[in-house]
């Protein structure tokens, strides 16, 4: 029998005499796992999206600039505390991207890398939490992030 839970996969040798049987059911559905969350992020504030557990040690971030701001002066940071935009265990880079320009982004999609001291030795998830930070302009939506994995 092969079975897989959180993220890991099993193979168990299953006896010739057991109590149960496998069969194939039309009424089968797919599960999903819930969303991660979206960061939004708005001029003059700062936003989180919470702390939240997932087993995968990566989570990708695509950016979304606002449309209506990309021709004006932006600027913004998202910030991870137990994470880097980059597979890198170097404690000396950042654990931050910030965005600056007028026009669209060049980039909008990074890959962050978890630090291995932010996986709960008990469940083996890893620990997560991203920080948005809206400097310019200091007012209305400048952007959203969307993590995937």
């Amino acid at each position: 029998m092969v079975y897989s839970t959180g993220s890991k996969t099993f193979v168990r040798k299953v006896k010739e005499n057991v109590d149960f049987d496998f069969d194939i059911s039309e009424y089968a559905a797919l599960g999903t796992r819930a969303p991660l969350p979206t960061l939004s992020i708005n001029g003059g504030s700062q936003s989180t999206t919470g702390s939240f557990k997932d087993a995968s040690r990566t989570i990708n971030m695509e950016v979304r600039l606002n449309a209506s701001i990309q021709f004006n002066y932006y600027f913004f940071e998202v910030l991870s505390p137990n994470a880097k935009p980059d597979y890198d265990d170097n404690i000396t880079t950042p654990e931050s991207v910030a965005f600056s320009g007028t026009g669209p982004l060049s980039n909008t999609r990074f890959v962050w890398t978890a630090y291995w001291d932010a996986q709960d030795q008990n469940d083996k998830m890893f620990k997560w939490e991203f920080k948005g930070k809206g400097t310019t302009p200091s007012f209305g939506f400048i952007a959203d992030c969307t993590f995937s994995k």
